[in-house]
């Protein structure tokens, strides 16, 4: 299984500090997974916390700060699924990209307080409420 062309376009509109060459490898250690999650939840994904090294003792820190967050969050991630994503096993962090994906792109994500933080100064639901006109009054008021 490659990566589906989907997740690739949203790993790279993510705009990650490393590229993505090989995804196996490259979130074998949790950073990039805490990179992307950062997005979502900027209060509760420190990154000063997490190290991007291929130490086994920093890897299951990493993972250990993960899981935590996982747990907080509602994310169903088996802890299976991160030993073998951290062991670059087969497919296992493509199947956790896919799953972190599905979830912060859920109508139930979507729907709750815990938005991707989004530039706009307006609530998406409001935008999503106006019409064109009226989103370009607004813009220019705000201006």
């Amino acid at each position: 299984m490659s990566v589906p062309r989907e997740l690739l376009k949203w790993v790279l509109s993510l705009d990650l500090s490393y590229p993505v060459k090989n995804v196996r490898r490259e979130f074998a250690n949790g950073f990039l997974f805490a990179e992307v999650l950062s997005r979502y939840f900027p209060a509760d994904v420190h990154m000063h916390s997490f190290e991007n090294v291929s130490s086994t003792e920093r890897k299951k820190s990493n993972w250990t700060l993960l899981t935590k967050l996982f747990k907080k969050k509602g994310i169903p991630i088996e802890k299976k699924q991160i030993d073998a994503a951290m062991a670059a096993e087969g497919e296992a962090a493509v199947e956790l990209l896919q799953q972190l994906h599905d979830f912060v792109t859920s109508s139930a994500y979507v729907e709750s307080d815990q938005q991707y933080e989004d530039p706009s100064p307006l609530p998406r639901l409001v935008l999503k409420c106006l019409s064109l006109e009226h989103i370009f009054v607004i813009g220019e008021i705000l201006l």
